[in-house]
Formats: structure tokens, C-alpha cells, sequence
């Protein structure tokens, strides 16, 4: 560590202080002493000055000097912390409560402007957690800054004793790592004592599609309920999620016309998607439109006012109905790790059930998308097509020559049933075009308007492809 003096070009003084530098993390740094200079300093700083500049050298001196005595220790370590940030990030740590961290949440920027209330009550919980634990565990920790990586490894630790699932503990670690992420940016931390806590492996346990029978019991239990057997029939129509059903206004329904559809913007995702409506579902509309009241925005009120009082219940009713259905002892499963038992077969499972259907079909991965509103494709392979062996054996066979198989293809496959005996429809690639080409009809937006475009364009040209046939076959050619 030595002194310095600023000089401008002409060699006079550029600072009035004195500067010492030194070496931090094998890193070159210079602070100033905030001691003036005084009187006439030398050409160089091996020569001597006057007096009165060798007295300020020696003041300057001194507080180099203490600095070093202080980063061996001397100083307390807040103070010394606080000291080597400002050197190495040029801002000084600003003190923030630990007993306020919710509202750093709160207040960090969100990549959506508007969160579901149920997820942002659920952070919320979780990062108030982690304060209790805090408060409980090391009351002497009144700062953020004080948190350090032996408490964070001491929270997670509780996360995994209290029998926290691994997505949920993952999910915990996410939320707390973000927030002191934040604290970081805006309050100068200067580092997350979360950093280096690796993420769980984890095992998910997915909603398993219902097969025909299943759904046969299934549309049985709720012939009689009126408040769940129109969720239930949507929901296995159009893949909507329970919200979405339970919130279905009048105004996002379209019956009239020739391909009737529902177009809603998903709570979840914020995908605007539109959905044709088919019989079953169209019958269950019908019959809702001839209770409607003038006031009615919903078209099932009843099941709109308890999802936004208590979403809970509302799958709780339904969850009974799949009980009465399928029984209590298959409807969940036990987890590898975690408080609670797996739902394996509840309402979201409507959702799977249409999209496996779907992909097993035939009906493309990119319609499915469109259908159900996902982010990515990755979503929906991954997570929602689930097929059974049955699927499988009867899609290799149809794709896969004789000569490997032995085997005739399978024909295609029953359609799943109604709520009430129907003629199954048969579907044909040309009613899967149609599909398509009205669920693009409810994308919105600037930035998806050219690839809307392109893909309409291109649904189009297969269309008039398919009728190619039809036009030579009745001309004789």
C-alpha cells in the first residue's frame, strides 16, 4: 500500500486529498483518506516538502495505516464489511429489516404487471416463513444483511424437516433467493446467502388422464349435480382449467354463427385461446342460457361466487364427485417426500384427459397448444400427454408397417363418451383444419400478428389441398 497524489497533465494538483492505494482480492484499488493536502508538495512523493505538506503526508499516513489495521481485524466486522463494499461496489450497504421482507417482495419488479392473487399470496406466505424463522431461530438478526449462508442452509434444513415436498422446498428456495436478489440491487447487499443452495431433483407426481370407463362413472356421479356437472363437462370439452370454467362470462360465448366457440384470455398463462364448442358443452350452455337472469355476467353465477370466495371449495366439491366416481383410495397417491398425499385424478385431470385424447389422435401438437393455452410445447409433452399402453400399442400400430407388427392397424379409436348416449362424431383431418384455423382467430396482440398470419396462410393452403381431390374425383379428371 503506498500514497498518491492527483496530478492534471500540467503537473498541478487535481485533488485537493490525499489517495492511498492497495490490494483487495488481488484487485488494485484507490480510496480517498479525506486528509487535505497542505503547503508545497514535491515533484515527486520520494522527495520533501515542506513542513506543512509533510505534516498532511504524515496525517495521510496515519489513516492508511489504520485502514490496514482494520481490514486485520481491529475494526468490528459490520463496520469493516460495510467499508470494503463501498471500496469494490462504490455504494454503501443501506440497512433494511428483516421483519420487512415481505415487502421487498412486494416491491421488486415482476415480469407479469398484473400476478394471480392466488400465487401472490402464496409467496407471500413463503418468504414469511423464512422471517418467522428468523425471528424464532436467530432473534439477535435484525437486518438483512446479517442473514448469512449458515442461516439460509439452517432454513432450508427446517424446510426439509417439516416434510416440505421437493417442488415445494424448490419452490421456497426460488422466492427467498429472489427477494435478497433484489436487496442486492437496491439496498447494496453484498451478497445472497442463498447462493450455492442447489435445487432438488424433482419427482413429480402427474394428473393421470381418465380412460372411457372412468369417464363413464365419472359423468354418472354428477348427472344429478347441477353445480358440478357443468364445470365437469367444460372442463373435459375444452381443457379450460377449473377457474377459467367457474369464471366463464357470457360475453366470451359465441352460439350463434357457424362454429360456436368460447374465447377466453387464461387466468394463468394470459394466452387468449378460443376454444369450438361441441355438443355435450353445447347443451349444458343452452341450458344455462334459459336460467339466465338479465343481470347474469356469468354463466354459471353460482360457481363464479364461491371460485372468487373460496377457490378451495369449489375443487373440494368437485374433488367429492371423483370420489363417489372412481373411489376415495384411487383418487391420490403418496409422494416420495412431502406433507401431503398427490392428487392424481381431480378436476385438472379433465385437462390432461383432452390433451392426451388429442395428441393420441392425431390433432397437432401446435393446435393442442393453441387449444390449451400453454407457453411452450415443452409444457405439454411434458406434463400433460400422458397416454396409456392402450394409446401407445394402438398409435404404433396404425404408424408402423405389418411386416414389423403382424398385426392390422388398429382402425380409429371409440371417441370417449357423453354425459348422455350421442352418435360419436367423426372427426376428419379437414374438421381438425377448422379447429385450427378458429382457434388462431382468437390470438391477439401486435407482437403475435405476423406469425398468426403465416400460420393462418399455411392452414389455408393445406385446407384447399384436401379439397383438391373432391374437385377432380367430381370432374371426372
Amino acid at each position: 500500500m503506498s500514497l498518491e497524489i492527483r496530478r492534471k497533465p500540467d503537473g498541478t494538483l487535481k485533488s485537493k486529498y490525499w489517495y492511498g492505494s492497495f490490494n483487495v482480492d488481488g484487485k488494485r484499488h484507490v480510496k480517498s483518506l479525506g486528509v487535505k493536502i497542505a503547503g508545497m508538495p514535491p515533484l515527486s512523493l520520494k522527495e520533501d516538502g515542506d513542513a506543512a505538506f509533510e505534516r498532511s503526508r504524515g496525517k495521510a499516513k496515519g489513516k492508511l495505516d489504520q485502514f490496514i489495521s482494520d481490514a486485520r481485524g481491529t475494526k468490528s466486522a459490520e463496520a469493516l464489511v460495510q467499508e470494503l463494499h463501498e471500496i469494490k461496489y462504490g455504494a454503501e450497504i443501506k440497512s433494511f429489516p428483516i421483519v420487512d421482507l415481505v415487502k421487498a417482495w412486494e416491491s421488486m419488479p415482476k415480469k407479469r404487471r398484473k400476478l394471480n392473487p392466488r400465487y401472490a399470496q402464496d409467496v407471500r406466505v413463503t418468504v414469511q416463513r423464512f422471517v418467522d424463522f428468523v425471528q424464532e431461530v436467530h432473534p439477535e438478526v435484525k437486518d438483512a444483511a446479517q442473514v448469512d449462508r449458515r442461516i439460509a442452509r439452517e432454513f432450508m434444513e427446517a424446510e426439509d424437516a417439516r416434510g416440505a415436498a421437493d417442488k415445494t422446498r424448490n419452490d421456497t428456495l426460488k422466492r427467498v433467493r429472489a427477494t435478497f436478489r433484489f436487496l442486492q440491487t437496491e439496498y447494496g447487499l453484498w451478497r445472497n446467502p442463498f447462493d450455492g443452495i442447489r435445487m432438488r431433483e424433482e419427482n413429480h407426481l402427474h394428473r393421470k388422464p381418465l380412460n372411457e370407463k372412468q369417464i363413464t362413472e365419472l359423468l354418472k356421479a354428477a348427472a344429478d349435480n347441477d353445480f358440478c356437472r357443468p364445470l365437469i363437462v367444460c372442463g373435459l370439452s375444452t381443457a379450460m382449467r377449473l377457474g377459467d370454467c367457474c369464471q366463464l362470462k357470457w360475453s366470451e360465448v359465441e352460439l350463434d354463427g357457424p362454429t360456436p366457440s368460447v374465447t377466453v384470455k387464461t387466468s394463468k398463462t394470459g394466452e387468449t385461446v378460443c376454444i369450438p364448442v361441441y355438443e355435450w358443452l353445447r347443451d349444458e350452455l343452452e341450458q344455462a342460457q334459459k336460467g339466465r337472469r338479465g343481470s347474469d355476467k356469468f354463466v354459471w353465477p353460482e360457481q363464479a361466487d364461491l371460485y372468487r370466495q373460496h377457490h378451495t371449495a369449489a375443487s373440494q366439491r368437485i374433488g367429492r364427485v371423483f370420489k363417489k366416481a372412481l373411489g376415495k383410495e384411487n383418487v391420490v397417491a403418496k409422494r416420495k417426500h412431502g406433507l401431503r398425499k398427490a392428487s392424481v385424478f381431480d378436476f385438472h385431470s379433465l385437462r390432461t384427459t383432452w390433451i392426451t385424447e388429442a395428441l393420441s389422435r392425431g390433432v397437432p401438437i401446435e393446435t393442442v397448444k393453441l387449444i390449451s393455452g400453454h407457453k411452450t410445447v415443452e409444457v405439454v409433452t411434458t406434463h400433460y400427454f400422458h397416454p396409456n399402453r392402450e394409446h401407445v400399442r394402438n398409435a404404433l400400430q396404425d404408424a408402423l408397417p405389418i411386416h414389423l407388427t403382424g398385426s392390422q392397424p388398429s382402425g380409429q379409436q371409440k371417441m370417449l363418451p357423453g354425459p348422455t348416449p350421442k352418435v360419436p362424431i367423426q372427426c376428419t383431418p379437414a374438421d381438425h383444419i377448422e379447429a385450427a384455423l378458429a382457434a388462431l382467430k382468437g390470438v391477439t396482440g401486435k407482437a403475435n400478428r405476423e406469425r398468426v398470419a403465416k400460420a393462418t396462410k399455411f392452414i389455408q393452403a393445406v385446407r384447399e389441398t384436401l379439397r383438391e381431390p373432391a374437385i377432380h374425383q367430381c370432374s371426372g379428371k
